[in-house]
C-alpha cells in the first residue's frame, strides 16, 4: 500500500471516463490517457446499471494495475470495494464514515467540493484527497 500512497500523493494527471454505455473504445482512451501520463483513472457513469459498470470495472482494473496506476470508481462504493483502489464520492453520495466503514482502511476516498466550506469539511472527515 505505501507504493499507492506515494502514488496518490505524487499524481500529475487524473483522468475520468464519463460514459452513457459500455464502449470498447474506453480501453484504447484508458491506455492512451495512462500512456500520458495519468497516475490515476476513474471509472464513471450516470446511467450504466450496476452488474453493467461491474463488468466493465473488473476488466479495466487489471490493466491500470499493469502499468502502476490507480483505479477509482466514481460514486459506488460497492464496486470500489471489489475491483477499486479507491472511491470517489460527491457531495450527494454516501458520507464518508459510511463509505469508510465498507471500504476499511486499505482503500481510498475522495470528495469533490466546491467551496471552501465544502473543501474544509472533506478535509475534517479525513478524505485521502479533495
Amino acid at each position: 500500500m505505501n507504493w499507492k500512497k506515494k502514488l496518490l500523493k505524487n499524481f500529475k494527471l487524473y483522468a475520468i471516463t464519463d460514459l452513457d454505455r459500455e464502449e470498447k473504445s474506453i480501453f484504447r482512451k484508458i491506455d492512451q490517457a495512462l500512456e500520458g501520463g495519468a497516475g490515476l483513472i476513474q471509472l464513471r457513469s450516470k446511467t450504466l446499471l450496476d452488474a453493467a459498470f461491474l463488468r466493465l470495472a473488473l476488466k479495466i482494473a487489471p490493466r491500470v494495475g499493469k502499468r502502476g496506476g490507480l483505479f477509482f470508481i466514481n460514486d459506488r462504493v460497492h464496486v470500489a470495494l471489489v475491483c477499486g483502489d479507491g472511491v470517489h464520492l460527491g457531495q450527494d453520495d454516501l458520507p464518508y464514515h459510511y463509505a469508510r466503514r465498507i471500504l476499511g482502511n486499505t482503500k481510498f476516498i475522495g470528495r469533490s467540493t466546491h467551496s471552501l466550506d465544502q473543501a474544509l469539511q472533506a478535509e475534517r472527515e479525513g478524505h485521502d484527497y479533495i
